[in-house]
């Protein structure tokens, strides 16, 4: 599961705000760090369960449904309605959280193997952008101890997204759930990713090889390695499929390519929810010029 990575592509979209819109938002790095993973909240609501599966499968539906741009869309809507610059600060979140999904996670998958796992791979990019933009050694700090106050369920979340999730999905989250999901992703960024010693490493592939199946991710993986290989971000532009496409971009500029669209999309919000003007909204969202919006 990307994490960190997630996070410093988020703060680069805030980056081509207008300052006329910067001005509205009240964030700090805590703030911008659990927004910018809140996609992925339902993959540790159940992840300490070796036996329970999660029946919303949130994070699966909001990543892999292009329902979620009508989702978003809802959530404008009580934002513009509400003057709501916090829940707005929501809508880019996720925005960046899965458009950079879409563009990274098919790459990744091109490098799993029998040694390298999804997350495995996940944790080696969020590791190396973490130690290269911040000089800071996830093998021995935490990320829960770099965002002490990124693990809250704000009220202007639920606010923002319980009726939208009623409206496009048919059902909905309660608040406890997604309490219970960022205490659980607190404790997993506190005491399962670091390891100073191969202790914890032993106990975690004992407990996976008795007790962790159904297909639950592997808890020997969630620790990080300083060792990273870099083949992974495709330094050398070698050529690579994706489907029946052919492609040769590094990591970062498939970053770039990511950030450019999400700051597209955001950009068409700022225009309607300062301007009024629909028209970049309705073309990206593929609605009716004619159609008028809540």
């Amino acid at each position: 599961m990307i994490t960190m990575l997630n996070y410093y592509f988020f703060k680069r979209c805030l980056e081509s705000l207008p300052n006329h819109i910067k001005n509205n938002l009240e964030y700090d790095n805590d703030l911008l760090f659990n927004l910018s993973t809140f996609l992925d909240l339902g993959y540790y609501y159940k992840l300490f369960n070796p036996i329970k599966k999660d029946k919303y499968k949130l994070n699966i539906i909001l990543k892999s449904d292009d329902r979620i741009f009508d989702f978003v869309l809802e959530c404008l809507y009580i934002c513009k309605k509400k003057n709501d610059y916090q829940g707005l600060l929501l809508i880019y979140a996720i925005l960046s959280n899965k458009i950079l999904s879409d563009y990274i996670t098919p790459y990744i998958n091109l490098y799993v193997d029998k040694k390298n796992s999804y997350q495995k791979l996940s944790n080696m990019i969020d590791y190396y952008y973490t130690k290269a933009i911040d000089k800071i050694d996830l093998t021995k700090i935490s990320i829960a101890s770099i965002f002490k106050c990124g693990f809250i369920y704000h009220d202007f979340i639920e606010q923002t997204i319980h009726n939208p999730l009623i409206k496009v999905y048919k059902f909905f989250c309660s608040k406890p759930y997604f309490t219970r999901a960022l205490k659980r992703k607190e404790f997993y960024f506190t005491y399962c990713t670091l390891s100073t010693t191969k202790i914890k490493k032993l106990g975690f592939l004992l407990f996976d090889l008795i007790i962790n199946h159904f297909k639950k991710p592997k808890f020997n993986q969630f620790i990080y390695s300083n060792k990273v290989n870099t083949t992974i971000f495709n330094l050398g532009k070698k050529p690579y499929l994706i489907g029946e496409e052919t492609y040769n971009y590094n990591f970062d500029e498939l970053l770039d390519q990511a950030l450019k669209k999400t700051n597209t999309y955001i950009d068409a919000i700022n225009q309607y929810i300062q301007y009024d003007n629909d028209k970049q909204l309705k073309k990206l969202w593929n609605i009716d010029k004619n159609e008028k919006l809540n």
